[in-house]
């Protein structure tokens, strides 16, 4: 599939189907942009332990810190139920990272 096929589907998917496809194409630029910047703040609100690669901190914007275990080979089924709630902010979570150099140091801020 090339590229103008890719243009295609997606302009079909945004349901732009005029021939003007310059305003679809901003739109969809707008869309891209906005799903760049969702990536980034769920980036920003999980981190895997450089320790223990089976360990993810998420804090929420339900103000509360998670630690999560992924099993060795991997998730089989979703899983909701972290391995524990290490903490709560008093207002929604931003960010967390481990600390690269002392193994079980977690920073978060809210």
């Amino acid at each position: 599939m090339n590229r103008a096929e890719v243009n295609h589907m997606i302009h079909i998917a945004l349901g732009c189907t005029n021939t003007n496809t310059t305003s679809c194409d901003a739109f969809m630029h707008i869309i891209i942009i906005i799903i760049i910047i969702i990536i980034i703040i769920i980036i920003r609100r999980s981190n895997r332990n450089p320790f223990n690669e089976n360990q993810i901190a998420t804090i929420s914007e339900d103000c509360t810190v998670k630690l999560w275990t992924v099993p060795e080979g991997g998730l089989k089924e979703s899983s909701n139920t972290p391995t524990c709630e290490i903490g709560r902010h008093e207002r929604k979570g931003l960010v967390c990272r481990w600390n690269p150099t002392a193994d079980g140091v977690l920073a978060t801020a809210g």
